[in-house]
């Protein structure tokens, strides 16, 4: 049990100085009631510990055992074999941390079964807060995998329709007050009105339903509507409770029934080879409808999709970054955080909650 604390900031640390404040604790409790004074391994300590036994024979002064193992693995980690290996375990660490929440992201947009284009915003808000959290907020650790993350985000992959998928998905929306004043989002927003809705008179009436959408009125505000905005899956909701607003709504199925990844038509699926360059035209395109499908069917029909990024056969090792792999386990698929926990950025964005 905790007993009492000395304040011993203004004391010089000298051997003597130190065995006063023990001897006088030793007082304090009785020396019957005490068997051993540990201490950790300062030439201070140990000098204490050798004028308290003069005092007091009766008593151990015994070395810190923790301390003296921390010794032991210091100067084991200081051998060339074990130092290298220690390096490079240090260096698997950073990469987990590093690439781990984008591989998660990866693993959410090659989704098969389930539309991802109106999660990809806060997918990747949310592994760039991962990644800071894993270094601690130590910026000089991971500047430069933000300078990548950034460079290819607004080059390549920043577009109108992720921005509006996002605006339009209303688990993010009405948790987010903000997301309306988001510039970034917003123009997307409009961009997207303006290309894919060609009758002026229609983007007119889509502008006066967003009030609608953003206030929660008619039925938008419904209580099923309001209880189910994070159990039914954005295009599904939007058809349920849209109606209010009718062309928003024809707009919203459109967009946030979208997938945002092309991995189903990879190269590596490919059938156009020397082999078949003899077919017919029409034989071979027929063919290569049939093998693609049947290949899509066979991607959505696995209850768990293969990361494309892993080798043919994912062992046990690999089941804490992408989920336990093989039959029985939907259910904790399911209700398994896109990111590993709350402070990896995760908020409790599930896969299940994603479909």
């Amino acid at each position: 049990m905790f007993v009492k604390s000395i304040d011993a900031s203004s004391y010089s640390k000298t051997g003597e100085k130190t065995f006063e404040l023990l001897d006088e604790f030793v007082e304090y409790v009785g020396e019957a009631n005490v068997v051993q004074v540990i201490s950790d391994n300062g030439s201070n300590f140990m000098l204490a510990g050798k004028f308290l036994q003069a005092k007091r024979p009766h008593l151990y002064r015994t070395p810190c055992v923790a301390h003296r193992i921390d010794l032991m693995l210091e100067d084991i980690g200081k051998i060339p074999l074990v130092s290298r290996t220690l390096t490079r375990a240090n260096d698997t660490v950073y990469i987990l941390k590093a690439m781990g929440p984008l591989v998660r992201v990866l693993h959410l947009v090659d989704n098969e079964r389930k539309p991802t284009m109106s999660y990809l915003y806060e997918a990747m808000d949310r592994a760039n807060e991962a990644i800071t959290s894993a270094f601690n907020g130590r910026e000089e650790k991971y500047k430069d995998i933000f300078k990548i993350i950034d460079d290819i985000w607004e080059c390549q992959l920043h577009h109108p329709l992720h921005a509006v998928g996002h605006f339009l998905n209303l688990r993010f929306f009405y948790d987010d007050p903000n997301i309306e004043f988001d510039s970034e989002v917003t123009s997307g927003h409009y961009a997207c009105i303006e290309k894919l809705v060609s009758d002026q008179n229609v983007q007119v009436k889509i502008m006066d339903e967003l009030s609608l959408y953003k206030k929660a009125e008619g039925l938008f505000g419904f209580s099923l509507a309001i209880k189910t905005r994070k159990m039914k899956a954005p295009a599904e909701w939007w058809s349920l409770y849209g109606s209010t607003a009718p062309n928003l709504q024809k707009l919203a199925i459109k967009i946030l029934s979208l997938t945002c990844s092309a991995s189903g038509c990879e190269r590596n699926w490919s059938i156009h080879t020397k082999s078949w360059n003899k077919l017919e035209v029409q034989k071979l395109n027929d063919l290569v409808f049939v093998k693609y499908n049947q290949v899509l069917k066979a991607r959505y029909d696995c209850k768990d999709t293969m990361d494309l990024i892993a080798l043919e056969d994912i062992d046990d090792s690999h089941e804490w970054l992408l989920g336990t792999m093989g039959e029985g386990n939907d259910e904790v698929a399911e209700n398994e955080g896109v990111f590993l926990s709350d402070d990896e950025g995760g908020g409790g964005l599930t896969w299940g909650s994603c479909s």
